[in-house]
């Protein structure tokens, strides 16, 4: 099974971590929740993601050639696939802005509607050339098409805000060292305080 699919076990562990922790050492959480949100509020600060410097501290960082070309080439694809699902992503979000009173409802409202809208904008774009070129084998090409530019797109949107940070990454090693590294050491603080209970 995927990390994915697991998931949710990381969280039961974080959880009992917490626990315990605050159970055995409550002075500690007080600075763990301090520990926290300035590591939250510099990563922001500095467009990084938890990802990138965890891959830095175990020597896994994306070479920049790499990130560059990846950012570059694939950009058309997912430019393109970002106009032609405008008009029911836009409507989704709407629908959600509209809807959803409890922000943690929100990002499913949104997949839901996104993908009713996809599916029914989907079938008049069809009706549409039908009527216009009555031809079902142009029907077939835009169709093959419209999932050819898709597929690199959903994996460029999906790793877009890893490759940015990436690239931010770059720019702290070469020219702000000494902030990365009071990053990593907020971030070792961290997971050495859910961790290790004897910290």
């Amino acid at each position: 099974m995927n990390d994915l699919a697991n998931h949710r076990y990381f969280w039961f562990y974080i959880t009992e971590k917490l626990n315990n922790l605050y159970a055995e050492f409550p002075e500690k959480i007080t600075k763990l929740k301090q520990d926290s949100i300035e590591y939250y509020l510099r990563l922001k600060e500095y467009k990084l993601i938890d990802k990138s410097i965890y891959y830095h501290t175990n020597n896994k960082s994306t070479g920049i050639n790499y990130v560059f070309s990846y950012l570059i080439l694939l950009f058309p694809f997912y430019f393109i696939t970002k106009l032609l699902f405008f008009i029911p992503k836009y409507f989704a979000k709407l629908t959600a802005d509209k809807t959803c009173k409890n922000i943690e409802f929100y990002a499913s409202v949104n997949f839901v509607t996104g993908a009713i809208y996809t599916i029914l904008y989907s079938i008049i774009e069809l009706i549409i050339l039908y009527l216009l070129f009555g031809n079902w084998w142009i029907i077939t090409i835009y169709l093959i098409t419209k999932i050819i530019l898709f597929i690199p797109a959903l994996n460029y949107s999906r790793n877009l805000n890893f490759y940015i940070s990436e690239l931010n990454l770059f720019f702290f090693k070469k020219h702000k060292k000494n902030k990365l590294q009071q990053l990593i050491n907020i971030r070792k603080e961290i997971i050495e305080a859910i961790t290790d209970r004897k910290c």
